[in-house]
């Protein structure tokens, strides 16, 4: 399985480019700024990065387009 680099938009941003890598070897194209609004976390994003639970909310919404 190939796994391409994404470089991630902030410091604050690594479980959304993670994620983003991660979908996006599924098929899924997206970006941080959507997994970050998919998982509700615009307002925290900066001062807390993604917590687990933000981010399985970010792959459980941007995975149904598989």
């Amino acid at each position: 399985m190939q796994v391409h680099q994404i470089t991630q938009i902030s410091e604050a941003h690594c479980g959304a480019a993670v994620l983003q890598m991660l979908l996006e070897t599924m098929g899924v194209t997206t970006d941080q700024n959507t997994i970050v609004a998919a998982a509700r976390a615009e307002d925290s994003i900066e001062e807390h990065g993604l917590r687990v639970d933000q981010i399985e909310i970010g792959w459980a919404s941007c995975r149904e387009r598989v």
